[in-house]
């Protein structure tokens, strides 16, 4: 009950207020205050714009899984708008089945990116968690992955799907709605089990890893094909997040100042609060380059893996940065890719940065951009949407085992 836990607030009172307060100290002001570069950005509209956001969701039955994945892309160019969208509806019985959903979500993101031609693509989200996160290989493991996979089809299939990705980027170009399988990982394995020829002895979990890994690797080669098209056309590529948990900021720097590291910091403030609590000009971080991601290092350092996807993404750093567009006006977190080749030095970087600044002030609204904001809310799959699409296929409510509390009570417009 609802007054049982407000006296439990009260009692901790001080005890919380305390524990906020340690998120406040001279050492953050002075991190923020010498890292923070004031720019004002100069309205520069970009000729063309595209906007992609991902939106998934996954429901209980008793024995299985039903999720909605979709993914949607918002393009003008000049006075033109086109909208572009890529999705998929289906069951799951993997035991990490939200994962596999966030990373389905992810490969959809990368595809209808790829699919849209603008000189900016803002994409909702960081690609520097799409690398830190295996999904859906959290519990599997990689090297589990790797070998169900060699026992089913060969790590040769690697090249394959490379192939087949390309081939439907170019079908993703021509439609506004996709209606094909979006997973080509899935329809190769979905082959290989309805051939079953040589697996009747394979137990399932060995096809669920295979499952889990190939899905994995989907994802980084959609993304490698994505920035491999950003960096040959010419186009900016940038990731936008509102809200942020990273601490990676923080603990690269030190503040000279006080003289204290922040390295190693587990406990504190998120980057972004600390920007958002102690500057309020427009402006940004001094960027940081981020080189290397933990989870490409644990790839294989031989074969196709290592020469289509470790090396690849060994040759890709991040420029990282928090901005604000306007007096007043909230945080955003910016990552834009780039090839290490290029060598881009500290004063490149901050030349880059104000450069999608400059774009990003034409786009905006209250210091957000706005593309991402229509995005955001036209792409949102809801409970509302799974309840529906359960009764039309004719999914009772007792398959969830929870129809007593009322979750497959719905309203069919």
């Amino acid at each position: 009950m609802r007054e049982y836990l407000l006296e439990l607030a009260l009692r901790k009172k001080d005890e919380i207020a305390w524990a906020i307060q340690q998120l406040s100290s001279d050492e953050y002001r002075a991190m923020a205050e010498e890292n923070w570069v004031e720019y004002t950005p100069t309205v520069n509209q970009p000729e063309s714009i595209t906007a992609v956001d991902g939106s998934a969701l996954s429901m209980e039955l008793r024995d299985t899984s039903i999720y909605g994945v979709k993914a949607y892309a918002l393009s003008r160019h000049q006075s033109s708008v086109r909208h572009k969208y890529i999705g998929d509806v289906d069951v799951v019985t993997a035991a990490n089945a939200d994962g596999l959903v966030r990373a389905f979500r992810e490969i959809c993101e990368a595809k209808i990116a790829l699919a849209s031609i603008s000189k900016l693509v803002l994409i909702d989200g960081s690609i520097i968690s799409l690398l830190i996160n295996p999904d859906p290989l959290t519990r599997i493991g990689i090297r589990r992955g790797i070998e169900a996979v060699e026992r089913l089809i060969g790590l040769d299939e690697v090249v394959v799907l490379l192939d087949k990705i390309r081939e439907q980027a170019l079908e993703l170009e021509e439609a506004d709605r996709y209606f094909g399988d979006p997973f080509i990982s899935r329809s190769i394995l979905k082959e290989v089990k309805k051939g079953g020829i040589g697996f009747t002895d394979i137990d399932d979990s060995v096809f669920e890893a295979a499952s889990a890994f190939t899905v994995f690797v989907e994802k980084l080669l959609s993304l490698r094909l994505l920035l491999d098209k950003s960096m040959v056309e010419g186009w900016g590529l940038v990731y936008v997040s509102k809200r942020s948990r990273s601490k990676e900021y923080l603990r690269k720097l030190k503040t000279t100042r006080v003289g204290k590291a922040f390295e190693g910091r587990l406990s504190g403030p998120t980057d972004m609060a600390v920007f958002s609590n102690y500057t309020r000009t427009p402006g940004f971080s001094k960027p940081l380059i981020v080189e290397e991601v933990e989870t490409i290092k644990t790839l294989p350092s031989e074969g196709v893996l290592k020469k289509h996807v470790r090396d690849y993404f060994e040759s890709i750093g991040i420029i990282l940065t928090y901005v604000r567009l306007v007096q007043d006006g909230p945080v955003l977190k910016l990552e834009i890719p780039f090839r290490k080749g290029s060598a881009v030095s500290a004063s490149t970087a901050r030349e880059v940065v104000k450069s999608v600044m400059d774009m990003l002030a034409g786009e905006s609204y209250n210091g957000y951009p706005y593309p991402l904001i229509q995005v955001d809310k036209l792409v949102k799959v809801t409970r509302q949407d799974l309840n529906q699409i359960a009764f039309s296929l004719g999914i009772l409510p007792s398959l969830t085992g929870r129809e007593v509390l009322g979750e497959w009570y719905v309203e069919i417009d």
